[in-house]
């Protein structure tokens, strides 16, 4: 029996099993990218550009769906080859020419002896396309599933009394790619209305999270990754201690976020236990004690993710949201 089987064998306390469920999530992310998925995954995304904000306009205004976006020949190299037919997206590709403003054109050695780099000298238009207008082989992906089935009766409602207590409205509404918002302009947290209960459930711990740890309250410096990982320790968390499985969300998504090192999991974990506690404490009065199916949740094999490639889709994006902190 090993260490952690131990510890999950004989009974313990509450914080204990938070703090057994923090761990699992680090865990688990170190598992998933140490594996052939996550470097398939990061060999795609290294042929994929990044692009500027007036090109990311560019294509939303083109293509509001669009997830990932390449050229022609791009897609091609990746397996996939662009369907007969689609419309090209329009972007600004950059113009460059080797040597400074005062010898642009001359390949020559300047006093100092540096090589002259590539000058910006306008733009073209270039076209690109969205992986939804593309056929071809599957791209290797390690993403969030969303969650099915029903969560604990009551806890939606009473994880959203708490997140209300905090001076925040929460809403049910038509919401895509993201699952969740939280918008802290008008103290609004909305959930998607398409989510299972389950998925509903974790969604709205996760804006939660943010609703308790980020905005005006996010410490100095505090980046949209990190805040990002905590929200999900907070969603992973209190949905383990009520029973609920989010491996299959959490995971992944914690392993994007943090760029897969489990330390900067463990780093989250001080701040999101503390919110976890929080949450958990307000709600016990309206949720049943989950007993032995918080226990069933932490002792699932690590990870118990599933990591096959997924096919693309407009409507299963696994991006950040672009408005408030989303997911």
């Amino acid at each position: 029996m090993t260490e952690r089987d131990a510890s999950l064998a004989r009974p313990v306390g509450r914080d204990e099993r938070l703090a057994q469920a923090s761990e699992r999530l680090a865990e688990a992310v170190g598992a998933i990218t140490t594996g052939e998925d996550w470097a398939a995954m990061l060999r795609v995304a290294s042929r994929l550009h990044r692009y500027s904000a007036s090109n990311i306009f560019l294509i939303a205004l083109a293509c509001p769906e669009a997830t990932m976006v390449g050229g022609y020949q791009t897609w091609k190299v990746l397996g996939r080859h662009v369907r007969a037919g689609e419309k090209a997206i329009p972007i600004l590709a950059p113009v460059l020419r080797r040597g400074s403003l005062t010898n642009r054109g001359h390949d020559r050695i300047d006093p100092e002896g540096d090589i002259p780099g590539p000058v910006l000298v306008g733009f073209r238009v270039a076209h690109v396309f969205d992986v939804s207008q593309t056929d071809g082989e599957p791209l290797p992906d390690v993403a969030p599933r969303l969650l099915e089935g029903r969560g604990p009766a009551g806890a939606f409602e009473a994880v959203a009394a708490h997140v209300r207590q905090a001076g925040f409205k929460v809403e049910r509404g038509p919401l895509a790619p993201a699952n969740g918002q939280t918008d802290y302009r008008s103290a609004t947290v909305t959930v998607a209305d398409r989510l299972s209960d389950a998925a509903a459930l974790k969604t709205l711990c996760h804006e939660a999270g943010h609703a308790i740890l980020h905005g005006p309250k996010a410490p100095v410096g505090l980046t949209r990754s990190q805040a990002e990982v905590e929200a999900e320790s907070v969603a992973f968390v209190v949905c383990a201690e009520l029973g609920v499985a989010a491996d299959d969300y959490s995971f992944a998504y914690a392993a994007h976020w943090s760029g897969g090192d489990p330390d900067v999991v463990r780093k989250a974990a001080e701040r999101a236990l503390g919110a976890a506690r929080r949450i958990l404490d307000a709600i016990a009065p309206a949720t049943p004690d989950p007993g032995a199916a918080a226990r069933a949740v932490l002792a699932r094999p690590v990870p118990s993710v599933d990591l096959s490639p997924a096919a693309p889709s407009r409507a299963a994006s696994a991006s950040p949201a672009r408005s408030g902190r989303g997911r």
